[in-house]
């Protein structure tokens, strides 16, 4: 079960965040792009503690002391808005398409109180 109220604490198996397809961009050595993965069949975004758990092709986890940034990239001709979450440390980029407006003003609400910094698009959504 998903929604887009995230509940204060998170419960201990972690929340699922609804999300209608994530998309991860790999780099070699930090800067050289190296590939590119997606799921909209059954993408998985799950929120924890002190960390994220995505699936794309298998699950991973990821601090958010490992994120940098996560920016918001608004909606284009044929195109949804999306989030952006870079993770340098581990050479990946996340993509993610959430189901609603509300869904990614919380969800960088969320990230923001974690301590990742937001891009100044994603401190407008997010209305801080």
């Amino acid at each position: 079960m998903t929604s887009s109220f995230i509940p204060n604490p998170l419960p201990a198996n972690g929340f699922p965040v609804a999300v209608n397809e994530i998309r991860a961009g790999f780099t070699l050595f930090g800067f050289l792009p190296f590939g590119h993965s997606y799921n909209s069949m059954s993408p998985r975004l799950v929120l924890h503690n002190n960390k994220l758990e995505v699936k794309i092709l298998r699950t991973d986890y990821y601090e958010y002391k490992s994120i940098s940034q996560a920016d918001y990239l608004p909606e284009r001709f044929f195109a949804s808005s999306q989030l952006l979450l870079e993770l340098p440390t581990h050479n990946v980029s996340f993509y993610l398409k959430l189901t609603t407006p509300a869904a990614e003003k919380e969800l960088l609400q969320f990230l923001r109180a974690q301590g990742v910094a937001l891009s100044g698009k994603a401190l407008q959504v997010a209305g801080l």
